[in-house]
């Protein structure tokens, strides 16, 4: 029987849907649309515009997603008479209580936000990650979790979705009923394990140049000092000193050839620039799976992580990478036997991390080969759209 589906997110755009939290959005509404009447309502400068993706979801951009205007988005959403309901939640949802209790279907809170102590948010603020890359986790924390905890345990949600094993233990020793948590994990593309095209892998080994007996570690994403970034330059030069096959390439997402070059200088200041290559721009999928293959280690030392889950940690681990990881949201669960958890802000111990995986040709060889049997039973995004599937089952 087709239904009709509506998705709320903020943010969703063509221009994001490869990045968290838009992307898992993206495969959930596309396999929806398979045989559903699928709407994903986003932001947008007028008070209804929608048009239909080649995937078979109509997206609809729309002014009425602030909380003052949400009685209208409400009376909108009453107007698609939908049978299914998935709302982007996060502690703000609260505010959402009103005009949520007058749509009448099954409703569902999915979670894509990491759910961060007050400890960890403090402390990020210190070690210089600014205020505006952690606004919106400072919003979701001044929400007290009791009226989170109270939100989703009360039947204005039939069911509570989560990404990570590490946002489902919080909400349940919060007391959020464990019987209506599930989890629905992120996704990889079968490309993102499969051989790649030899041209373009051949092209990017050019560019690298790497040498014989190199240790190469890889960052993937942009310079911000909440991805670690700051914190990954602080320590490398200590490795590098002791290591000198130690090897760091940075594809610096979206960076400019002239950041990338303002970069090097600066890297060069601080003896890093034999040792250190910056690749910036916004590379095809291919070129950053190939990057990611010809590397030995990657590293996403993230000070906070925005949305849960990275993608670009699936990524790695689907070539059979280690990757190293700060213990927080849900990188440790990725990270454990395929891989190192450290903390980016203590640089010394990051640094000496860093270096005895560099020398230890063994224990990469080791975390590579659990990388990829962990890999081989991982959930592809048609696997995680039939959990789904099973997901509204219980609810239907």
């Amino acid at each position: 029987m087709n239904k009709t589906i509506v998705f709320v997110a903020n943010g969703f755009t063509k221009d994001n849907v490869r990045l968290q939290p838009w992307r898992y959005v993206y495969e959930m509404a596309k396999h929806k649309s398979n045989n559903n009447t699928v709407y994903v309502i986003t932001e947008g400068a007028s008070d209804i515009s929608s048009e239909e993706w080649d995937e078979g979801f109509i997206v609809v951009e729309s002014i009425l997603l602030s909380v003052k205007k949400q009685f209208l988005l409400i009376e909108y959403i009453k107007s698609l008479n939908p049978n299914e309901l998935w709302w982007s939640s996060t502690p703000r949802t609260v505010a959402y209580y009103p005009s949520l209790l007058r749509i009448h279907c099954h409703k569902v809170a999915f979670i894509t936000c990491p759910l961060y102590r007050w400890s960890e948010l403090l402390r990020a603020s210190m070690s210089g990650v600014p205020y505006e890359q952690s606004r919106a986790l400072w919003s979701q924390r001044f929400v007290p979790r009791l009226l989170f905890r109270w939100i989703l345990n009360n039947k204005l949600f039939n069911h509570v979705v989560v990404q990570s094993k590490n946002n489902q233990n919080i909400l349940e020793n919060n007391g959020v009923d464990k019987n209506k948590i599930s989890l629905l994990p992120v996704g990889i593309d079968e490309e993102d394990a499969n051989p790649l095209n030899e041209n373009v892998l051949n092209a990017v080994s050019n560019t690298l140049q790497s040498k014989e007996n190199e240790v190469t570690f890889l960052y993937l994403g942009a310079l911000r000092p909440i991805r670690g970034f700051d914190s990954l330059i602080k320590a490398f030069p200590a490795v590098i000193k002791n290591n000198p096959n130690a090897r760091l390439v940075v594809l610096a997402r979206g960076a400019t050839d002239e950041k990338c070059k303002t970069l090097l200088s600066e890297l060069k200041i601080k003896g890093l620039d034999s040792n250190v290559s910056v690749f910036g721009g916004w590379l095809e999928k291919d070129e950053v799976r190939s990057y990611i293959e010809l590397s030995d280690i990657v590293v996403l030392p993230f000070v906070l992580v925005p949305s849960d889950i990275p993608i670009a940690a699936l990524e790695a681990l689907a070539r059979g990478k280690p990757i190293v990881v700060s213990p927080v949201d849900g990188l440790p669960e990725l990270a454990v036997n395929r891989g190192i958890i450290v903390d980016p802000l203590n640089t010394q111990k990051f640094s000496d991390e860093l270096l005895s995986l560099s020398e230890d040709v063994e224990k990469i060889d080791m975390y590579k080969d659990e990388a990829r049997r962990f890999i081989e039973t991982y959930p592809r995004w048609k696997d995680v759209g039939d959990l789904m599937d099973g997901i509204c089952a219980k609810f239907n």
